[in-house]
């Protein structure tokens, strides 16, 4: 093994630390600010994760560092294969500014029981999600909009904390990715 590859081992480990901490903290913490202080430090991580990888020539693994279930990396990056360099950098930016703005309608939506917003919400996740290869969250998204549809309270509710938790994990994952030949 070489100096190098021991690094990396080396780093591989403290990532993984980084991120078993990060999950202990989130069963912790209570207050809006410390969650999104824990957003912020989670998405961090996941872009040291993802700078170490590309450094390597190899793209970020989101699956493994994520709370995406089911990730299909290959249909991501085909996509920005698909954008060039030219166009990946404005693909990644409404990719995120998209996925946000559905988080928030989702969260609003479900705190007033809003079905119009919900369905809206859930339709966009479901081409979004589907388009990254994010299978789970586009699988939960579905079920939410059906949900939705038929006005089932009980099963939008039970949905929403699971397709928020991956919907989150794919936004960090968008931040933490950089286009396909751009300068690193």
């Amino acid at each position: 093994m070489t100096f190098n590859s021991d690094r990396a081992a080396d780093i591989d480990v403290a990532l993984d630390r980084l991120h078993l901490a990060i999950d202990q903290l989130e069963a912790l913490i209570s207050s809006d600010t410390q969650r999104v202080e824990l957003d912020a430090l989670r998405r961090a991580a996941l872009r040291l994760g993802g700078a170490k990888l590309q450094s390597e020539g190899q793209p970020p693994k989101p699956a493994a560092a994520t709370g995406i279930k089911q990730f299909e990396p290959a249909r991501f990056q085909r996509l920005l294969q698909l954008a060039g360099p030219e166009n990946g950098a404005e693909l990644l930016a409404r990719l995120s500014e998209d996925l946000i703005a559905t988080r928030n309608q989702s969260s609003t939506s479900m705190a007033s029981m809003e079905w119009s917003g919900l369905r809206a919400a859930s339709h966009v996740l479901i081409s979004l999600a589907g388009s990254v290869g994010a299978v789970s969250l586009q699988t939960l998204a579905e079920r939410m909009n059906a949900a939705a549809h038929a006005t089932d309270r009980t099963t939008v509710a039970a949905l929403m904390p699971e397709a928020l938790g991956e919907l989150d994990a794919l936004i960090a994952v968008v931040a933490a990715t950089r286009p396909i030949g751009a300068a690193r």
